[in-house]
């Protein structure tokens, strides 16, 4: 319900000769919050309004028998005596009126109190004349009416009251007054109060504020200037009664964005805003808001950021819709995140280990790693060891818990040489042999390793003299690949068989007697494997040698 004040005000007049329709004094009261007093004892006369539509009632109040309310003017009352009030009421020329009157209250202000409840009296007739009956009003009580031209027509409506024991107060009141508020600090508070024929004013108010103005206002006004506004009137030399109040509300909200901060790049953070001062009820908004998950809270997390940002709060007071904002700047430390990778050594001899190594760099700082490679390789370590058979590329990536990098590492790979020590040999007890050492796969440079070395002429050549075997040898050969510096492993044995035994000669001669310078042409036969011999020939020593040797040669003796 609508809040009603009545000001009774003496000595206040509506002349019906000489207001139009439009004049000031037959607009003021077209509603409740603007409603004029009533006097017992005086007889009011108004031009009723006309308008095209006609003017309803505002919204709010419950208007009982009333189906419309064109063109309504307003009233209010104040019981000095208690008893019952009778006001009559009609319209000249005879035009159709009607009327609502609610009570009692204890209050002027009373225009959100209008309910159906309260209702003390109420005709929509089709007479120019009614008669409101307030029955047993009592001291101090107040009471609303209402009074609507339903013909639209032009006529003035001229009442008073005629008959009852009760009166109302004849002392002045002050006027309703009112502000623009809520306002934000810097802008103009507006002071308003009723229009009272006759009367001055008087303001007084926070921070010694003191006017003698009707309206008057404040620029640049300030929360300092916030409380409550009074003001009186005087008519004729009397003042009134009390004061009217009317409460300012100045607000200077403040905007705090927050310490600035350094975060990692690539990284997301939470910003800490909040409002004070002001009503105490606020609207959150930051900018740049594409950088924000929820740009309209006080404490919203960022997207992930990559390069330094100022964010804005803006904070806007739900009250006055007043705004202040404050910046925060949220630096970026570091770079993007990256990875780098190494392998040592990063060529290798096939069957050869060699260590990755991931190291990450920017981003948060704290990584995790994930390695992968041919053959279903994994490892979720930093610096995992690997073993590949051939050249292989082996990609890690590393996450901070924001982002990732990836990158790769390749390890070569060597193939060993093929050492071959040759097919295996027989050969006499006591005599020597080559070896016949060869190599597949590397380069075209080797070193030759054979052992044992010590039944070698030379133990680092492809194809080695033995010395002089006297038993079966197993010869092994190693070939490094003096490029790559890789060494064959597989195993490259030659058997060198030692036939038969050590040499034995046992020479005999037939005859094993003749006589020097013998005519006859003797001869003397010598066993196989014999290649010389010496003869001893009637105490004298000769030597021969045989080429090639016979199982059984004639040693001709001269």
């Amino acid at each position: 319900m609508k809040k009603l004040v009545f000001l009774i005000i003496v000595s206040f007049f509506l002349y019906c000769n000489g207001f139009s329709q439009n004049s000031p004094l037959a607009q003021q009261n077209d509603s409740c919050q603007r409603a004029l007093p009533f006097c017992t004892g005086t007889t009011y006369t108004f031009p009723a309004g006309v308008s095209t539509p006609s003017i309803q009632g505002q919204v709010g109040p419950s208007y009982g028998c009333l189906y419309s309310t064109p063109n309504p003017a307003w009233y209010y009352m104040r019981v000095a005596n208690s008893g019952n009030i009778i006001i009559n009421m009609h319209s000249s020329p005879a035009h159709d009126i009607d009327f609502c009157c609610w009570g009692p209250f204890t209050s002027q202000f009373v225009c959100n109190q209008l309910t159906a409840a309260k209702i003390v009296s109420c005709s929509y007739s089709l007479a120019s004349t009614e008669t409101c009956t307030i029955p047993t009003g009592v001291t101090g009580q107040y009471y609303i009416l209402i009074i609507t031209n339903y013909s639209n027509l032009p006529c003035n409506i001229i009442f008073s009251q005629t008959g009852g024991t009760g009166s109302t107060d004849c002392s002045i009141l002050p006027p309703p007054c009112s502000n623009n508020g809520p306002i934000c600090a810097g802008q103009t508070l507006q002071l308003t109060a009723n229009t009272v024929s006759g009367a001055t004013y008087r303001w007084t108010g926070p921070n010694n504020f003191i006017s003698y103005q009707q309206n008057p206002s404040i620029p640049n006004a300030q929360p300092v200037n916030s409380g409550n506004y009074y003001v009186n009137i005087m008519v004729n030399g009397q003042p009134s009664a009390d004061s009217s109040k009317t409460v300012v509300h100045i607000f200077k909200p403040v905007a705090h964005a927050g310490n600035d901060t350094s975060i990692n790049w690539g990284v997301y953070t939470t910003l800490h805003g909040y409002g004070s001062g002001g009503s105490g009820h606020y609207h959150f908004h930051w900018e740049p808001a594409n950088k924000l998950v929820n740009p309209n809270i006080a404490s919203p997390t960022t997207v992930q950021l990559q390069t330094s940002t100022i964010f804005t709060l803006t904070v806007t007071d739900d009250s006055a819709s007043c705004h202040a904002t404050d910046d925060v700047t949220v630096n970026i430390a570091g770079g993007p995140l990256g990875v780098g990778t190494t392998a040592t050594p990063s060529t290798i001899c096939a069957g050869e280990t060699s260590q990755l190594l991931a190291v990450g760099s920017g981003g948060a700082t704290t990584y995790t790693f994930a390695w992968t490679g041919p053959g279903g390789f994994a490892s979720t370590i930093q610096n995992p060891t690997v073993q590949p058979m051939v050249t292989t590329v082996y990609s890690v990536t590393v996450s901070d818990g924001y982002n990732s990098a990836t990158n790769s590492v390749t390890v070569n790979v060597n193939p060993l040489p093929v050492a071959d020590a040759g097919p295996n040999k027989s050969i006499p007890y006591g005599i020597y042999t080559f070896l016949s050492g060869s190599v597949n796969g590397g380069t075209d440079t080797y070193f030759y390793a054979w052992v044992p070395a010590d039944k070698l002429l030379v133990a680092n050549e492809q194809q080695p003299q033995t010395t002089n075997l006297v038993s079966t040898t197993v010869y092994s050969l190693t070939v490094t690949d003096m490029v790559t510096t890789c060494v064959s492993n597989n195993q490259a044995n030659v058997t060198i068989e030692v036939t038969g035994g050590p040499l034995n000669v046992n020479p005999v001669a037939t005859p094993e007697w003749i006589c020097r310078d013998d005519t006859t042409g003797r001869y003397m036969h010598l066993p196989v494997g014999v290649m010389s011999a010496t003869i001893l020939m009637h105490g004298l020593q000769t030597h021969r040698d045989l080429h090639p040797p016979y199982q059984n040669p004639l040693f001709p003796l001269l």
